[in-house]
């Protein structure tokens, strides 16, 4: 009871009266609006002694916003990049009760660096747009009971320090700052203390048992000789009910402990009751402190923090000892979109906790930058667990530092990130630092010394490098099937990666895949003719982006990634226009494919042949610690099921098939069924609809049915020359009917001439050029199969060049719908073959005659500014020469297992004497 009524007078003067949790008791806010006026490298220079003098001429601004309503121009984000140098000032009232006390300025993030004032007395200068400073305030430079000024003089992007080749900045920058002008952002405060201050707080926690370790530094401000006397004890947060009892050190203090490396003050407070944090009860607690020094009270403060453990294991993550999965997104720099509704707690609860856990996210990779306080505290009080990330941000750039400057670099880097630490370490929600993005010409320093550096100050979470590997975890980025490449080469990439890295015994996440929508709409859904989007084109590219959103979560989970965060088809539904609780086809997708139990329809081949019989597979994947029954209610729909889950659908399943089974525990199971395609041709959905005691959710895919193929008497009938090395081509045209394959001696009779794929540039075969060349010129039609180079220049003088170097084309943009060689296909947009990743071509056709026509073209990623051309047809003389570089090889086989009805109908299209 004695220690009750101790606990009580320690608190009896701690009061919440900060907005974020990192302001304690008496602290003034300064956070919000502030006066400013910006400078450009044209105009005359304000000297500092002027810098009063004209602040009635300034502006008043949300500081998080920065600068940007201050400038007048036609594009205000290069006019940013221009700015030398901004002036920030706050007029802040300092009541007389304060009389006595230094004071100490708390500066948040702030682009790039500055100089600070207190009234006239400059404090000092900060370089770094992430890290936080603290300045102190002498008393006699405190106006009490009376109006006092901050000023800073922020320099903007050419304030930097720049390297000679490629004029990169020589200290840690995120993507989302880029060239951003001056601005404020993060919290500021005052905080008041008499002459020694608390400057730094650590809380490192255990489990079993209950364990808070509290480690402390002071800051003698005045470097007075001390006789300092610590008193402290753990409350819950919001309360004053303590769960330790008052633990107190007395101790000399004859000169400030400067930086957190230096050796701390240590209390230990057993805590045998408390709840640990955790996703699903984020309890909070505080270890209030109150700082004495010879019995004369200095400053009392708030440290919030939470019971809890991370940890990695045996690959595996763990929270408080549990095996956890993590399953979220990656947030772009959200906190700093939304403008005012940024700082606004309902708003930021409602978009991250609420609409964010039902679409299944509990965790985010802060991308390129950590949170602001506001977004970090509505993460630890609600339970969101994230991967907090530092503004080492090289994109796979390549920087061209001299040795000399990345030794700079490296020491700039360090130093903010020593100032930096201290600021999020006690936060629960911050469960993995993760030290760099997309670096790859670094590895050695980093795995090495920034490592080391980062465990010396906090050994208590595991580390992470954004899509490399530490020896904690490994982690990947990929973008296959969104900016390049195809669905294929994302699931091959995938396995190759978890076969590797799951044996290592290292937990796998991969925390960035899928691009923007207008990334995916640039490479697959713009063609030539509708180069702008109209409805029709918003409509394409919501299905697609949302279906690849759906395909690719689902693989990861198959795969048993222990954690994914989809980089924008979650994220990017929160756009500064969103409205709560309305979510994008992307965002619907992604829910499904990240529920606790998920179900996949387990392919990825979009074409079946009419009343033919299909295997699919459908997987199930549980993130639960428990297994688990399932019912899946699959079959055949035309209609379209979105993403919204609702019994209702199973009224539109043709023949409906239910599958049940139990999944394992963090575990999957792959069940089968054989589908009967329907004899009419069309659109259909294969759709799976799961339901379980944890819940329902849902799959799906697109496909085509097609007639099957039959070959048309003409082509049967006709004579039909080849030149190839093999047989191939020979063999397979007599297996699918033609009864008239010639040699190319007889080329002068035959009704057509097919160039077999992937023709050398032997003695041999040279020898064919001027034949062709011939039968071309007097009418005669050729057909050239896919070809990855050409040798016959005399005959057309083109080139084949191939895509990129992953797997090509995925979207094959049509010219006309309409032309023979397309009959049956109908459509403009042929989207994915069968097999063989799903590339629809690989190689392109390059320096085609002007007279040449082009049948259909392609973009092998987002990026390229030109249509690849996929088929054209090459005027010679009197007749013509189609190239056909389409991937039909081992697609047009009956047997084969990459089979395409589509890739056979084409083939047979083009057989046939109809090019124009």
């Amino acid at each position: 009871m004695k220690h009750y009524f101790v606990l009580l007078a320690l608190f009896a003067c701690a009061t919440h009266a900060g907005y974020s949790s990192l302001i304690s008791d008496n602290d003034i806010d300064l956070t919000g609006m502030w006066l400013a006026s910006i400078e450009y490298k044209d105009a005359d220079i304000w000297k500092d002694a002027e810098r009063v003098k004209v602040i009635q001429n300034f502006k008043a601004i949300n500081q998080f916003k920065g600068v940007v309503d201050l400038i007048k121009a036609d594009k205000p984000n290069e006019k940013l990049a221009e700015i030398d140098y901004a002036w920030f000032v706050k007029r802040v009232f300092i009541p007389r009760t304060a009389s006595g006390k230094m004071a100490a300025v708390n500066i948040g993030k702030t682009t790039w660096r500055y100089d600070a004032w207190f009234n006239e007395t400059k404090l000092g200068q900060h370089s770094g747009g992430f890290s936080p400073a603290v300045f102190t305030v002498a008393k006699n430079a405190i106006r009490f009971g009376d109006t006092n000024t901050i000023t800073l003089k922020i320099g903007g992007w050419p304030a930097l320090p720049f390297s000679t080749v490629k004029k990169l900045p020589l200290q840690m920058r995120g993507a989302p700052w880029a060239k951003a002008g001056p601005s404020i952002t993060d919290g500021v405060w005052l905080e008041f203390f008499d002459e020694i201050r608390i400057k730094e707080v650590k809380v490192e926690t255990a489990i079993k048992p209950p364990v808070a370790v509290v480690k402390i530094w002071l800051d003698n401000a005045a470097d007075i000789d001390a006789r300092v006397t610590i008193k402290a004890a753990i409350t819950k947060w919001k309360e004053a009910l303590p769960v330790s009892r008052v633990e107190q050190v007395s101790l000399d203090q004859e000169q400030s402990r400067t930086t957190p490396t230096s050796a701390p003050i240590v209390l230990k407070f057993p805590c045998p009751k408390v709840t640990f944090w955790s996703p699903a009860n984020p309890a909070l607690y505080e270890v209030v402190m109150t700082l004495s020094n010879d019995n004369r009270f200095c400053q009392q403060k708030r440290f919030r923090f939470g019971f809890r453990t991370f940890t990695v294991s045996k690959g595996r993550f763990y929270l408080n000892d549990e095996p956890l999965v993590l399953r979220g997104s990656d947030l772009y720099n959200q906190c700093v979109w939304f403008g005012d509704k940024a700082r606004d707690r309902s708003f930021i609860k409602q978009m991250l906790i609420t609409d964010m856990r039902s679409l299944n996210c509990t965790v985010f990779r802060t991308h390129t930058t950590p949170f602001t306080d506001d977004w970090n505290d509505v993460c630890d009080e609600e339970g969101a667990l994230l991967f907090c990330e530092f503004p080492i941000t090289v994109n796979f750039g390549d920087w061209r530092f001299t040795p000399e400057e990345r030794n700079t670099f490296h020491a700039n880097a360090l130093r903010e990130i020593e100032q930096m630490l201290p600021h999020y370490w006690n936060r629960p929600s911050i469960v993995t630092w993760v030290m760099t993005n997309e670096s790859h010409e670094d590895e050695a320093w980093e795995n090495n010394e920034l490592s080391e550096f980062f465990r010396n100050m906090d050994a208590t979470r595991p580390i992470n490098r954004s899509c490399f590997q530490t020896p904690d975890m490994a982690d990947i980025h990929d973008y296959s099937g969104t900016w390049y490449g195809t669905g294929g080469d994302f699931r091959e990439k995938m396995t190759v990666f978890a076969n590797t890295w799951g044996a290592s015994g290292k937990p796998i996440i991969n925390s960035e895949y899928l691009g923007f929508r207008n990334e995916i709409a640039q490479r697959i859904v713009l063609s030539r003719a509708t180069s702008t989007y109209g409805e029709f084109e918003t409509m394409i590219a919501r299905d697609l982006s949302a279906r690849i959103a759906m395909e690719e979560t689902e693989w990861l989970r198959i795969l048993g990634f222990d954690g994914i965060f989809p980089y924008a088809a979650i994220a990017s539904g929160f756009q500064p226009d969103y409205k709560q609780g309305e979510f994008s086809p992307e965002q619907k997708a992604c829910r499904n494919a990240l529920a606790p139990v998920m179900v996949s329809v387990n392919t990825l081949d979009p074409h079946v042949t009419c009343g033919s019989k299909v295997k699919l597979i459908v997987s199930v994947s549980n993130d639960l610690s428990k297994s688990l029954p399932v019912k899946i209610t699959c079959g055949l729909t035309q209609e379209s099921p979105e993403y919204d889950f609702s019994p209702l659908l199973k009224q539109s399943i043709v023949k409906p098939h239910v599958l049940t089974g139990i999944v394992p525990a963090q575990g999957s199971k792959d069940l089968s069924m054989t589908f009967e395609i329907p004899e009419t041709p069309g659109r259909y959905y294969f759709l799976a609809l799961l339901e379980s005691a944890q819940g329902a959710n849902m799959s799906h895919r697109l496909f085509m049915a097609f007639k099957k193929p039959e070959c048309p008497d003409e082509i049967i009938e006709k004579r039909i020359a080849v030149i190839e090395s093999g047989k191939e081509v020979a063999t397979l045209l007599r297996a699918l009917g033609c009864k008239n394959i010639l040699h190319p001696d007889s080329l002068p009779v035959a009704g057509m001439a097919v160039i077999g794929w992937d023709i050398p540039a032997d003695e041999d075969m040279m020898k064919h050029e001027s034949r062709l060349k011939k039968f071309a010129e007097a009418g005669g039609k050729i057909l050239v199969l896919e070809q990855r180079n050409w040798p016959f220049t005399n005959l057309a003088p083109i080139s084949i060049e191939r895509m990129g170097g992953r797997s090509g084309v995925e979207m094959l943009f049509i010219k006309d719908a309409r032309h023979p060689f397309w009959q049956g296909i109908d459509t403009d947009r042929f989207w994915r073959m069968n097999g063989q990743r799903q590339s629809v071509f690989q190689f392109a056709v390059k320096n085609l005659p002007d007279s040449s026509e082009i049948y259909a073209e392609g973009k092998e990623s987002y990026t390229d500014k030109n249509f690849q051309i996929a088929v054209a047809e090459v005027k010679l003389g009197k007749g013509s020469m189609v190239f056909n570089q389409l991937k039909l090889r081992g697609r047009i086989e009956e047997k084969s297992p990459d089979f395409d009805p589509a890739a056979l109908t084409i083939f047979y299209n083009m057989l046939q004497s109809r090019q124009e």
